[in-house]
């Protein structure tokens, strides 16, 4: 399966603010970027942190299948919506493999930390795609957690997406650890 990570990040290397916000800072052209690579992908995967920062706006559809990882799925089974929700304690290779059994080719993973540094110690991710943009945040959730080893990327494409300098950048992500 072919697993993109798609982040945005403050200059300072940060994804959410202290309180956990992520998408107040973020500018409207990041915002445009994500949804045209969302729209790409039939099988979206995320963190449950993610899913608590998003869920408010979240608008689910049959042509997509978001998957929250926690580790607690019974927590959210009042949330869960066939072909559409799904909640799941499984650890990064059992849920690729689970969801290439179902048929899925794609999967894009959209955080928060802790889930990317899983996905990338494990060699499971193909290409990054981050955007970086211009603000400073203090204190906050820093962009990838958790990484057992060094991974080597390759930039493909960047990008300056606004005037004020918000920038895009594109990965391959190098097999294997070093």
């Amino acid at each position: 399966m072919h697993c993109t990570l798609i982040l945005v990040s403050s200059l300072n290397g940060m994804i959410a603010d202290a309180e956990g916000r992520r998408l107040n800072w973020t500018s409207e052209e990041d915002k445009r970027f994500f949804a045209r690579i969302r729209d790409r992908h039939r099988l979206i995967v995320m963190g449950r942190k993610t899913y608590d920062a998003v869920r408010s706006s979240l608008s689910l559809s049959p042509a997509r299948l978001r998957v929250v990882l926690t580790r607690h799925p019974d927590t959210f089974r009042s949330h869960y919506v066939a072909g559409q929700l799904e909640f799941t304690d499984a650890g990064p290779e059992k849920l690729v493999a689970e969801y290439a059994g179902r048929g899925y080719r794609k999967m894009l993973l959209t955080g928060g930390s802790t889930t990317a540094g899983s996905f990338l110690s494990k060699n499971l991710i193909d290409e990054i795609y981050l955007t970086i943009e211009p603000v400073i945040i203090p204190r906050g959730l820093p962009l990838i957690t958790g990484l057992t080893d060094s991974v080597r990327l390759t930039l493909t494409q960047k990008k300056q997406l606004n005037r004020r300098g918000t920038c895009l950048y594109r990965f391959r992500v190098v097999p294997g650890h070093t």
